[in-house]
């Protein structure tokens, strides 16, 4: 019986598979890199609206400069607390097989003072 080519057969059968995972593997670090780049960019902004009282046009520009694809933004600020609420949108390369290449990210941030420390709360 000759078997040449098998594993050839059997690669080509398996490689659709190995680049979905691939393809899902790349989306889900470009989902966590990113959000973790928005909350860094969050923090800074609450870090200097803490620091500047009332100047939320400057913590507004922060995060607008850092974070692509913004949906839906809040910030309030109250007393000694201000709260960053944002909507904004990853492109991915994985969910373009299925019509749709966006990923939606909600991140809640909440910075206040406590005994003249700033406090990140998410």
């Amino acid at each position: 019986m000759n078997k040449k080519g098998q594993v050839l057969v059997v690669f080509i059968i398996i490689l659709p598979a190995i680049l979905l995972v691939l393809g899902l593997v790349y989306d889900i670090g470009l989902i966590t890199y990113t959000k973790k780049q928005a909350k860094d960019s969050i923090v800074d902004a609450i870090n200097y609206g803490l620091q500047n009282k009332d100047n939320i046009d400057d913590i507004d520009y922060i995060i607008t400069s850092n974070i692509k694809n913004i949906k839906n933004k809040n910030i309030d600020i109250n007393d000694d607390q201000i709260k960053v609420e944002i909507t904004f949108e990853i492109d991915g390369n994985f969910k373009k097989l299925f019509d749709s290449n966006i990923y939606k990210v909600d991140l809640k941030v909440t910075g206040y003072l406590e005994d003249g420390r700033i406090k990140i709360r998410e």
